[in-house]
């Protein structure tokens, strides 16, 4: 008896230690800033990206739109084509093979998405290794919102610009400067994908969304 109860006692000895090395791993009760910070990291890599998946969805809708106006003005009329109509042309084709390509690689690799999740398993990292610096990953999803929002103000400038491309086109349309089927066409298309940037210039992105749900945590402390 005294045998099995010592190799009982042993054998709990062996499990509380065990259980102390255990409970020596897992990291220490976050902080409520540092518990902030890791849900708006959380939420930046799980949610739905719109911004990238809409910014390619209208690559590559413009891209089919470039393709369309590039064979409308490369391919001769019966009354020939002028050199207006070529140049135009050949830009349209050079746009819409620039456009495909962007369109397919942001579809593929998202660069938000990319770096929301290269940003969480960096902070996973440092927390099992106990060196959080929460400083540095607030700076991080600062410079990324503020990345995105400069990027937000070019998609909302270059919006602006093709709408007035569009309304070039239809003044160089309406003067026969350009053939008025293809003129028409390619000025209707400017107008509804200048219309697309711009309704896309006010999406925010998820490193967005998640700094001002981390600053609303925040300011309630």
């Amino acid at each position: 008896m005294r045998v099995v109860a010592l190799a009982l006692a042993l054998a709990g000895l062996g499990a509380s230690v065990a259980a102390a090395q255990e409970l020596a791993e897992v990291p220490p009760v976050p902080s409520p800033r540092e518990a902030s910070l890791e849900l708006a990291m959380r939420q930046a890599d799980q949610q739905f990206d719109a911004v990238s998946f809409l910014g390619a969805q209208r690559s590559l809708l413009m891209g089919v739109f470039e393709t369309y106006c590039a064979a409308e003005l490369l391919i001769p009329p019966e009354t020939g084509f002028s050199g207006l109509e070529f140049g135009l042309g050949l830009g349209c084709l050079v746009g819409a093979t620039t456009l495909w390509v962007m369109g397919i690689r942001r579809l593929l690799h998202p660069k938000e998405g990319e770096h929301a999740h290269e940003r969480l398993v960096g902070y996973y990292r440092d927390r099992r290794a106990g060196s959080v610096d929460l400083d540095a990953l607030e700076a991080d999803l600062r410079a990324s919102a503020r990345r995105d929002r400069r990027r937000r103000w070019v998609r909302f400038s270059l919006g602006v610009l093709e709408l007035a491309a569009s309304a070039t086109l239809a003044g160089l349309t309406a003067r026969d400067r350009i053939e008025r089927s293809s003129g028409s066409a390619i000025a209707i298309g400017t107008a509804v994908i200048a219309v697309l940037g711009l309704a896309h210039a006010f999406l925010r992105s998820p490193a967005e969304r998640a700094l001002a749900a981390h600053e609303e945590r925040s300011s309630a402390w």
